[in-house]
């Protein structure tokens, strides 16, 4: 059996992490959501 390589998974994390800051998605819920609504229309 491989061994866990932890390096490898923590690059993968931070990339990760550093894509979703990047995405543009309306906030889930409150008071963004319904400025972000408000703002698409």
């Amino acid at each position: 059996m491989a061994g866990l390589d932890v390096d490898a998974v923590i690059t993968r994390f931070r990339e990760r992490a550093a894509a979703v800051k990047k995405r543009n998605l309306p906030p889930v819920g409150g008071d963004e959501r319904q400025a972000f609504i408000k703002q698409a229309e």
